[in-house]
């Protein structure tokens, strides 16, 4: 349960019948996954098909891969939100509705993963506005490597917890027949679910001091007069800034060090698991929301930039248009006194020629060969 039980007994949800199709489309996708690395030549003939997109000298083939991943990851992202979702609900609500211990296992694995993930690729981001922003390489290397190190040390927490299960996993999706040891799996859960609650805490808030960061270098450009990067995702007034932070990092912080806590208070209880659950799916929300806003804004100065071309094309075929035009024209000719000034009582008199007017008709031309006022 989400919350420890109370001396006294408060009145209880009337048991709600869940349907358990979530769990089986979210096993029928991790089998589906899992055999790719059952069959190593298969996981090998997908990852090299998937560089050759990908270093594709055709840019269009190379654009339309990654969204094709980005889509994929999002769409996997969604499903593993909608099955944390599915089993607080089915902890709250129907305590009838009990999960497969493959399905135990599996989220427990994914959503150790998961956090490494989404904060792999807010990092990303941060490093991109980071790039434009510092001005030493090794400055720059030496700001970003911790929070580089300390994800290979998450990534290294999860894999000893990925080793324990890995013999039941397998010998279930394989076989079907895998009994496991739930005792020593929970062992191993809590230990690496303690690890990776103050990994995370020190990643996250490390993270944080960067973001606030790249903030105060957008204000001081602001306060300078110089252009913001038009694909920051780094937002500009405070109230924005907050709401960004706090769902990124602030957040996943407070729960990491909530679900530490119940850990070591209620370690029998379910209590760290529904807020790793929780925590998982506030972690896919923000890196989905700040990954969606970077790809609008990548797309939206890509077709400003089209549409400047455009405009720069079409100025520049004005231009030699005008130019073989004049070149067709007779070109005037400036010998003799083509503009003569005389003063007389004061007034000066321009004498105009008609030569260097593109007049047709020989009265016009008369007409406009006239000495004319000039005050």
């Amino acid at each position: 349960m989400l919350f420890p039980k109370l001396p006294f007994e408060l009145p209880s949800l009337p048991a709600i019948e869940i349907s358990p199709v979530p769990e089986l489309i979210f096993l029928g996708t991790v089998k589906g996954l899992l055999s790719f690395v059952i069959n190593l030549s298969l996981l090998d003939l997908s990852l090299i098909f998937i560089i050759v997109l990908l270093v594709n000298a055709n840019p269009s083939i190379r654009q339309k891969a990654a969204v094709s991943l980005s889509i994929l990851f999002l769409v996997f992202g969604l499903e593993i939100s909608l099955v944390n979702v599915y089993a607080l609900l089915c902890s709250q609500l129907s305590p009838s509705t009990t999960l497969e211990p493959l399905t135990i296992v599996i989220m427990g694995i994914i959503n150790g993963v998961m956090p490494i993930l989404t904060d792999s690729i807010l990092l990303m981001h941060i490093v991109l506005e980071r790039i434009e922003h510092s001005k030493s390489p090794w400055r720059l290397a030496m700001t970003m490597a911790a929070p580089v190190f300390l994800k290979f040390g998450r990534l290294a927490n999860v894999a000893i917890y990925i080793a324990a299960c890995a013999e039941f996993v397998l010998s279930s999706v394989t076989s079907g027949d895998g009994i496991p040891d739930m005792d020593v799996l929970n062992a191993a859960q809590a230990r690496s679910m303690q690890i990776a609650c103050t990994l995370q805490m020190i990643d996250n808030s490390y993270q944080l001091a960067l973001y606030y960061l790249n903030a105060f270098e957008q204000r001081r450009k602001a306060l300078e007069g110089l252009t913001q990067s038009a694909t920051s995702t780094t937002p500009q007034g405070l109230v924005a800034l907050l709401l960004a932070s706090g769902g990124n990092f602030l957040l996943p912080i407070l729960l990491s060090a909530a679900q530490l806590e119940a850990s070591r208070r209620w370690p029998e209880s379910d209590i760290p698991r529904d807020l790793e659950q929780v925590k998982v799916i506030v972690n896919i929300a923000g890196a989905a929301a700040t990954s969606i806003v970077a790809a609008l804004k990548h797309w939206r100065a890509s077709r400003m930039a089209a549409a400047l071309a455009l405009r720069d094309a079409v100025v520049a075929v004005e231009a030699d248009e005008m130019t073989a035009l004049r070149a067709g024209q007779k070109q005037p000719s400036y010998s003799g006194a083509s503009v003569k000034r005389a003063e007389a009582g004061g007034r000066r008199y321009v004498t105009f020629d008609a030569e260097l007017i593109d007049i047709d008709m020989k009265e016009d031309q008369a007409q406009m060969a006239l000495v004319l006022p000039v005050s």
